[in-house]
């Protein structure tokens, strides 16, 4: 007796991740805020709640967030440093999954204008003071 059984087929499709990357501005000075945004999806498909990781590349994880209903996502980074500094975003509870590099340029800040600013609040309270005083005494 020959018994026969079926051949039984099955694909397995990849779970295909998308992780985009964008940032407001794309340029600045230190102290600037960066806001970095961009898209979580699967297979097309938006994904919800999902916690996704701000990198600076040599030095490490500077700002994290979650995806939104859309799959959306925003992180805000304070620049704490000048350079031409490459950012990249990961979902680190997926396996593998990491968005393009982006590249922004911060500068100096402009400590012409905050010397300019003390230097007039400065002479401000010597003014107030020298006519405080003229009054008082005469």
């Amino acid at each position: 007796m020959v018994v026969q059984s079926p051949t039984l087929t099955i694909t397995v499709l990849p779970q295909e991740y998308t992780l985009t990357i964008n940032v407001t501005p794309t340029s600045g000075k230190k102290g600037t805020v960066f806001n970095f945004t961009g898209t979580l999806t699967k297979n097309s498909t938006k994904q919800y709640n999902q916690y996704i990781a701000l990198i600076l590349e040599g030095y490490g994880q500077v700002a994290d967030a979650a995806t939104d209903a859309d799959g959306n996502y925003s992180c805000l980074w304070l620049s704490d440093r000048e350079g031409t500094l490459k950012f990249h975003t990961e979902a680190p509870w997926v396996a593998g999954v990491r968005s393009a590099v982006l590249t922004i340029s911060v500068g100096e800040p402009d400590y012409m204008y905050w010397l300019a600013v003390g230097s007039l609040g400065a002479l401000a309270i010597i003014v107030v003071a020298g006519v405080i005083l003229h009054e008082e005494y005469g």
